[in-house]
């Protein structure tokens, strides 16, 4: 028996030595990520516990003491305030302009006085684009075999993209095509409510909605094979760049300075944090309640920050963004979503929103906003092993405001959010022919939107949106096609203008009827085609049950508290703090947080992406 025990324990301090080695070598040996890596099925995993203590919590190289739902944004100002993310004192510094003969917008911009107060930019005379107007763009290639594994594969695609702005996605034999208009879909922006909305180069006008606009066509070129830097460092990749890159702090960043650096999964782009000076957008004021503005010269909002809301209608406050807890495919307790593409060819995952989720500080994320679960094998839901495929999160922490715009007294905390990609790229963007990253650096050397956008000749695993025009016959293989139902679901019927209106009408993969339920039924997953096999909608009974996200999160009416052992509590009363981060689950003196999550969600999306992909057995 003593030699059992014996043994025992010495194979314990081996697995605990193995454990400590494997923590501290983020990914320097892991050079190369292919993104076709995945499984097509959902396997079993475990969640890492970590302690940490609410004042004290750090997320990557930020710190941060409030709670993971946090997004330092407003609640609109339809609701009593100004919708918009940064410091409390740019509604306490500014009056509401009001529509004076003309002088202003229907709603008026935040300007200091009245006499300050500028119009709305009206939006460009330039033409929408519609669905007839997009297609596959590049041209068939009978030489090149598609791939079909991971970001690449129908089921992946499909679960993945959303929204109205996504028109096409494909990947060839080296790239992930997306084919997206920008435009707002998921949720609505508020732009007119932002305090200090971006001025019009002569500063005459403030961009607002009516500054909106879907005149510009986008495309994705997401590169499959990733060579990794062997460090988070902020001069990755920046000798690549000709002029503008970043410049934070007087340091030079290879980011750049004025571009996006990524696309959301319905199609918006996403910029970093930093403004073209250097400086925390919000800090400026100038994005709405879901991290979005619209630049300048008009066109489709873009994100500047995490573009997360709280979704709970029971709130004061609530807010519907690109995601919220009810995207979250295993509870809030689970890894976070999937919620962009960054250009250099690495995935884009929300923010935690609880320390026992898969990854949690395990390791920090790095320099870039990144990193990879340690442990020998960590499988997402949507098949995708993080413990061996680096990764970008999105993160909130503290932020101070500096001497920068006078909107908010020097050194007065706030709340900010990263998009993702933070003081740098970790992809190695000279390793690739081509990619978006590089159009923003030097067009002429790489190879361009013409050289990528070309799709395999008889392709089986792609998405098209309904309503853009059919591809070519010798684009797809038939086998990837379905026919639209004969009638619509029980107790249910087809939205006016669905491809099922007709019955026996041709689906491509992608393609979606929407189903309208009749009084006291819900509508529970999609009617929709994916990669030759139909899925269908049903109508089920309303039975007015509603049940949280989490079934362990306690609710605390708009704010998240926390408690401690000797009775002292602060509360934060922010419109978003309404998510548990530690859960309460904490077994010492330290203090945890408990916040309210009703997760109850509008959003079409979240909710089919739960329960239509889970009952089909595509995780």
């Amino acid at each position: 028996m003593t030699i059992r025990i014996l043994f025992v324990f010495i194979i314990a301090f081996l697995v605990t030595i193995d454990v400590k080695i494997s923590a501290e070598k983020l990914p320097d040996d892991i050079v190369r990520v292919k993104n076709i890596r995945g499984r097509t099925n959902k396997q079993a995993r475990g969640s890492k516990k970590k302690k940490t203590t609410v004042n004290s919590l750090t997320v990557g190289t930020l710190s941060f003491t409030g709670c993971l739902s946090d997004t330092g944004c407003y609640d609109t100002k339809e609701n009593g305030s100004w919708g918009y993310c940064g410091p409390q004192q740019c509604q306490e510094n500014y009056i509401t302009c009001e529509d004076l003969s003309g002088a202003c917008g229907s709603t008026g911009s935040l300007q200091a006085d009245e006499d300050t107060c500028k119009e709305f930019m009206p939006r460009t005379d330039e033409e929408d684009l519609t669905d007839d107007d997009w297609g596959l763009k590049g041209a068939c290639d009978d030489s090149c075999t598609q791939e079909t594994e991971g970001v690449c594969s129908g089921e992946f695609l499909a679960q993945v993209l959303t929204g109205d702005g996504v028109k096409y996605a494909y990947c060839n034999d080296k790239w992930l095509v997306i084919g997206a208009s920008g435009e707002a879909s998921i949720f609505t922006p508020n732009l007119d409510d932002i305090p200090n909305p971006p001025k019009t180069s002569d500063g005459t006008q403030v961009t607002g909605m009516e500054s909106l606009s879907t005149h510009k066509p986008g495309e994705l070129f997401y590169p499959l094979d990733v060579t990794l830097h062997p460090t988070a460092a902020k001069a990755n990749n920046l000798d690549l760049f000709l002029s503008n890159w970043l410049v934070v702090d007087g340091e030079s960043v290879g980011i750049p300075d004025d571009g996006d650096i990524g696309m959301a999964v319905n199609g918006q782009s996403i910029f970093p944090i930093y403004n073209n000076q250097g400086v925390y957008t919000p800090e400026k004021c100038e994005t709405d309640s879901c991290s979005e503005h619209v630049g300048q010269g008009g066109g489709q909002p873009h994100f500047h920050g995490d573009p997360f809301g709280n979704e709970d209608s029971d709130l004061e406050g609530a807010t519907y963004c690109l995601y919220g807890p009810s995207s979250y495919l295993d509870g809030t307790s689970g890894h976070p979503p999937i919620i962009g593409f960054s250009y250099d060819g690495i995935l884009i995952y929300g923010r935690y929103l609880n320390e026992n989720a898969p990854g949690f500080q395990a390791p920090l994320l790095d320099e870039c906003g990144g990193h990879v679960h340690d442990g020998d094998e960590d499988i997402d839901p949507y098949g995708i092993d993080l413990a061996s495929t680096y990764h970008y999160h999105t993160q909130v922490f503290d932020a101070v405001c500096g001497n920068n715009y006078g909107l908010c007294d020097e050194g007065t905390a706030y709340t900010a959010t990263t998009t993702g990609p933070l003081n740098c790229w970790r992809g190695d963007l000279s390793a690739n022919e081509g990619s978006s990253a590089l159009f923003l650096i030097d067009e002429d050397t790489y190879l361009g939107k013409q050289d990528m956008e070309y799709h395999c000749c008889g392709m089986t695993d792609y998405y098209i949106k309904s309503g853009i025009p059919d591809p070519h016959i010798d684009d797809v293989d038939s086998s990837s096609s379905c026919t639209s139902p004969s009638s619509p679901p029980d107790n249910g019927s087809w939205e006016s203008g669905s491809l099922c209106e007709t019955a026996g009408s041709t689906m491509y993969s992608g393609n979606r009827c929407y189903v309208e339920c009749d009084d006291g039924y819900t509508v529970s997953g999609k009617t929709q085609c994916i990669k030759g096999t139909l899925y269908e909608a049903t109508c089920e009974l309303d039975t007015g049950t509603e049940s949280a996200n989490d079934s362990s999160l306690s609710c605390q009416l708009n704010k998240c508290e926390e408690q401690t052992t000797d009775d002292t509590s602060s509360t934060n009363t922010l419109m978003d703090d309404n998510i548990d981060d530690s859960m309460g689950n904490s077994t010492d003196d330290t203090s945890s947080t408990t916040c309210c999550d009703n997760s109850k969600s509008v959003l079409d999306f979240f909710t089919s992406m739960k329960d239509g992909f889970r009952s089909r057995g595509l995780e």
